[in-house]
């Protein structure tokens, strides 16, 4: 991305979560940097539409997104947790269908696609009490959120986002992108595993950088201004490495 350039940076969010979560980042993140919260069904300006009961049927959804917002022009595509393993199989569908893909593709608080995520597992068995519960300490649950308004909107969209990521197998052969990869993780995240956050190199042609952060899994949402200053140096450089580093 050349000096003085703006580019569209469009951001999906995690299990249970809306495009509300990004809307604030319009705000924070400029200099070069248009940032475009995106929708998933069943939440948000989305809430009338049924939730999409797959990984691949979310992918093909935000794939569709893509085309449409991006109008041709270069673009950078995040993903959070869920929102990550639905942003690389979105440049799976656009690169299937001849579309470019993005210019960089950054997964945050995400292990690669091959490594089942246990506390999902776990998570989808538990009581809504206590589910809950393991939400509010992580920090997931919205704020002031009562226990009624959490049954008949919250738990509802986190549940069927715990069924996509519990139904999800990745291929057998990983399916190499041709973007480079930015790998965000929280130092103090249970729900990645530092020593195969590197395995994401699998899944690009073109690179795979790993950034690791203090906190936990939301730790994204803390260091909001850092993660743009990383995001739009690796824009800026255009020369994606096999490195991995951690932030000081």
């Amino acid at each position: 991305m050349a000096a003085g350039a703006q580019i569209r940076l469009f951001c999906v969010p995690y299990a249970g979560g809306s495009a509300r979560a990004y809307w604030w980042w319009r705000q924070t993140i400029a200099d070069g940097i248009d940032v475009v919260p995106l929708e998933l069904p069943g939440r948000g300006s989305r809430i009338a539409e049924p939730y999409a009961t797959s990984v691949t049927e979310a992918a093909r959804d935000l794939a569709q997104e893509l085309r449409k917002r991006s109008s041709g022009q270069p673009y950078a595509l995040l993903g959070h947790s869920l929102g990550s393993l639905i942003a690389y199989e979105a440049v799976c569908h656009l690169e299937a269908a001849g579309s470019p893909p993005p210019e960089l593709l950054v997964v945050s608080g995400r292990n690669p696609p091959h490594a089942r995520n246990k506390w999902s597992a776990r998570a989808s068995q538990l009581s809504d009490d206590r589910l809950l519960g393991e939400l509010s300490a992580m920090g997931q649950t919205p704020r002031g959120l009562s226990c009624s308004l959490a049954s008949r909107f919250f738990l509802p969209v986190i549940r069927a986002d715990l069924r996509m990521v519990q139904d999800y197998q990745a291929n057998s052969t990983a399916r190499q992108i041709g973007a480079p990869i930015l790998v965000f993780a929280g130092r103090d995240d249970q729900l990645t595993d530092s020593e195969i956050l590197s395995e994401w190199a699998r899944y690009t042609s073109l690179g795979c950088h790993v950034r690791q952060f203090d906190g936990g899994h939301f730790f994204l949402y803390d260091q909001v201004v850092e993660v743009a200053e990383i995001v739009r140096a690796r824009l800026r450089s255009g020369t994606p490495t096999r490195t991995r580093e951690r932030s000081q």
